[in-house]
């Protein structure tokens, strides 16, 4: 086994360390240029002495010797992958679309399949920059929405930006929250360093995930497995999985980031200076979201106690298991404003909902095949952690087999957390986080399942390596893994097909010209606006927390808000008696009411509303009408 190049662990390390140092004095104090500064002491400190225990020696990069054939290769690539990202940036928009595939050139596909049939040749002859070109790959198969979508894609992504344009100016974000600071922080710094702060947040996570992700699992795989070819095809096989999760930046999705690193690279652990920089993922995780945190957080106690020389390891053991069983539902269960039924806790226990085995029957056969792997995601995740567990301890992985049970014990242990929330409103929560909080803890309990998928990729990768000698064979092996990664490519992003539309639109340059003439035309008067989501995002981007009203954000944020019900209203009969009731409400004499064209009952909105406001404009040639309404004290 070759020496591994700790390289990518100490760069990772410092934005990482700074991240952990930012947020630590933000908690603590605030972030302004006396803050930032302590923080960024406490990051390098962390970070020196992160390097220094982990016992890392910084290997100089040496340009490898390249063949012809190499040079070949490598060409071939970077051409096929410079395709694939111009083929992206012609489809950039500030259009309202749904869905990135609507607007992008099937040539994409070709490019994409191109790219990836190459990283395979690449992978399968051990070319000398194979780490280089699965970063690549990586970062082309989490870039589609970050490169497309010009004004950001989302929701989250824009209140947090508001979150953090906020401390840039003002040093802290009151009440502070332990959670997201980890975010915060390394944000705020970038952002002082006059870097854009939206392209920041746009990239964050794309980046990191491409970066990170690949070289844990590549180095994971060096130190569990012994067939070399089939660890270098391993990551890219990954591919297969879901990793939307992995495409928009928010703290949620970068401690589920943070999560698989650590647990790929605990997986690899051979010594214990190994698992400082494993603390160091485990303590920003924490910082970013303990609802990933804290199950990292006792799984990987429990890993360490194994090591450890302690005669009551029984009892930590069943601590941190209960701990992952019932401690978050627990607090969850402390956190609501409203009683807490058992009845119904206990319900989501014992009452699941089984996911279907659905097999499409369109007469598209392009689109059967994708959303027969789409539509049983979670079958074929059960079945890889089946075949998993079984290769585990028939074929001898002494190493992973008593981290495979600590992990199918707690990820086990999340499934019941899992069942025990189920029931509960989550009404501490802002609205846009409630729905599907508790899922997150099913996303976990398949982060903590991947050693044994693991080990389902590689033995399946072998026993098809074994059987492609005959170049054949390998065409075919090569043809149904591109059919396969493409379609999970397909799958990652939102989608308007026969069989599925994700619904919601991009924040559009309509959107934001509408922002921008309701705020002239408002001159200094206090007033509220009813609008949509995308629309509310706009005047975060624009504005930040520009304006409160007797408690209430002069845009329908959060949605089930009291602005909100007046917003729905307003689309089921735009009325003066509603708008006045809203303007009352705020204490304002001003209100506008946004009508965007794509809506399907726009027409008779805009016919209505004409009749009831006071006067009407519009934005981007028609594509939002904003109808204003005042108050007949203001006259």
């Amino acid at each position: 086994m070759e020496n591994p190049n700790n390289n990518w662990k100490i760069i990772s390390a410092l934005p990482i360390s700074l991240s952990i140092g930012t947020a630590l004095i933000y908690l603590i104090y605030q972030l302004n240029n006396l803050g930032l500064f302590l923080g960024v002491l406490a990051g390098l400190a962390l970070w020196l002495a992160t390097w220094r225990f982990s016992a890392w020696h910084w290997q100089k990069p040496v340009w490898p010797k390249l063949t012809a054939k190499h040079w070949y290769w490598l060409i071939v690539y970077l051409i096929t992958w410079s395709w694939a990202i111009t083929c992206l940036w012609q489809a950039r928009s500030s259009d309202a679309i749904i869905s990135p595939w609507l607007i992008v050139s099937g040539w994409f596909f070709v490019a994409w399949i191109a790219t990836f049939v190459t990283a395979l040749i690449m992978a399968w002859h051990n070319h000398p920059l194979f780490k280089l070109i699965l970063i690549l790959e990586y970062l082309l198969a989490f870039s589609v929405v970050a490169i497309i979508y010009k004004l950001g894609y989302g929701f989250d992504p824009f209140v947090h930006q508001a979150a953090v344009d906020y401390i840039v100016k003002h040093g802290a974000v009151n009440p502070k929250t332990f959670y997201y600071s980890g975010q915060y922080g390394l944000e705020t710094l970038l952002t002082k360093l006059g870097l854009s702060l939206v392209l920041i947040d746009t990239w964050l996570l794309p980046l990191s995930s491409a970066l990170l992700l690949p070289l844990a699992i590549l180095e994971a795989g060096k130190k569990i497995f012994h067939e070399s070819t089939v660890i270098r095809l391993l990551p890219l096989a990954l591919l297969i999985l879901p990793y939307s999760f992995l495409i928009v930046t928010t703290p949620q999705n970068l401690a589920y980031l943070l999560a698989l690193v650590a647990i790929a690279t605990a997986l690899g652990a051979t010594v214990k200076t190994d698992w400082y920089f494993i603390w160091l993922l485990t303590g920003l995780a924490l910082l970013l979201q303990p609802i990933a945190g804290l199950p990292l957080l006792c799984l990987l106690s429990a890993w360490r106690l194994r090591q450890l020389n302690w005669k009551n390891k029984d009892i930590g053991y069943g601590l941190l298991l209960a701990a992952n069983a019932v401690g978050l539902p627990l607090v969850f269960m402390l956190l609501e404003v409203e009683p807490v039924s058992w009845k119904m806790l206990l319900k989501g226990l014992f009452i699941w909902d089984w996911p279907k085995l659905v097999l499409p029957h369109q007469n598209n056969w392009l689109l059967n095949i994708i959303y027969s792997l789409g539509n049983n995601y979670t079958w074929i995740l059960l079945i890889l952690v089946v075949i998993g567990s079984y290769l585990i301890f028939k074929n001898g992985y002494h190493r992973a087999r008593s981290l495979y049970g600590l992990a199918s014990l707690h990820s086990s242990a999340l499934l019941i957390a899992y069942g025990l929330t189920r029931g509960l409103n989550f009404n501490y929560l802002i609205d846009y986080e409630r729905n599907n909080y508790s899922s997150r803890l099913l996303v976990m309990a398949v982060i903590i399942s991947l050693p044994t998928i693991l080990i389902s990729f590689y033995e399946l990768l072998k026993r098809a390596y074994a059987i492609t000698k005959n170049p054949d064979r390998q065409y075919l092996f090569f043809g149904a893994l591109t059919l396969l990664v493409t379609c999970s490519l397909y799958l990652a992003y939102p989608r308007q097909d026969d069989y599925a539309s994700s619904g919601g639109r991009a924040v559009s340059a309509s959107d934001i010209e509408a922002v921008k003439l309701v705020a002239a035309d408002s001159g200094n008067d206090p007033y509220v606006v009813l609008a949509n989501q995308q629309t509310s995002a706009a005047a975060l981007r624009l504005y930040g927390f520009a304006h409160y009203y007797n408690d209430l954000f002069y845009y329908p944020l959060p949605t089930g808000g009291l602005l909100y019900s007046y917003f729905l209203k307003m689309n089921e009969l735009p009325s003066r008696a509603t708008a006045e009731n809203a303007m009352q409400t705020a204490g304002v004499n001003r209100l506008y009411y946004i009508v965007n064209r794509y809506w399907w009952q726009s027409d008779n909105l805009n016919t209505l509303a004409t009749v009831s406001a006071d006067y009407h404009f519009t934005a981007q040639n028609g594509e939002a009408t904003i109808f204003v309404y005042l108050n007949k004290a203001s006259k």
